[in-house]
């Protein structure tokens, strides 16, 4: 405690009185615990919004690999875009261009042995499921545009 305590007074960190008996009231009563808890199911239920809505829109060009929990998703690029020579920088670089934000999974990928694994990184822990549902509509309209 006493690093934490020099570091947070040393860059002028130091919360005020009354958050911080806010914050021990939040956790004493287990406000915190159930706040975790209901995000959970939260996050649970975007993430399965998410994986079904890429299986039934996007099946044939992208495989989620769906988490056990967490707030993002990594979805690979199926063998269909591959042999077109599609890869993650122009597929996100396209996506960005309709408002749909992704991260290339081969700009994440370190292997000493294998090439990069092309595919997306999706958040869903900021997004409604009507959100999600549209932004894989916005997905599909622009991986049918590629790989028709």
């Amino acid at each position: 405690i006493e690093p934490v305590k020099r570091m947070q007074r040393n860059m002028g960190c130091v919360p005020g009185l009354v958050v911080q008996l806010a914050l021990a009231d939040f956790l004493t009563f287990g406000h915190f615990r159930t706040h975790v808890r209901d995000m959970g199911k939260l996050y649970e239920a975007r993430r399965d919004c998410l994986a079904d809505a890429l299986m039934v829109r996007c099946g044939r060009y992208l495989a989620p690999d769906v988490p056990e929990g967490g707030i993002q998703m990594p979805v690979y690029l199926t063998e269909r875009l591959l042999s077109a020579d599609v890869t993650d920088l122009a597929l996100v670089a396209r996506l960005e261009e309709m408002g749909v934000e992704a991260s290339p999974l081969s700009a994440l990928f370190w292997s000493g042995d294998q090439s990069p694994r092309q595919g997306l990184f999706l958040g869903y822990a900021a997004s409604d499921e009507a959100e999600i549902v549209n932004g894989v509509d916005a997905i599909a309209h622009c991986l049918h545009a590629i790989a028709p």
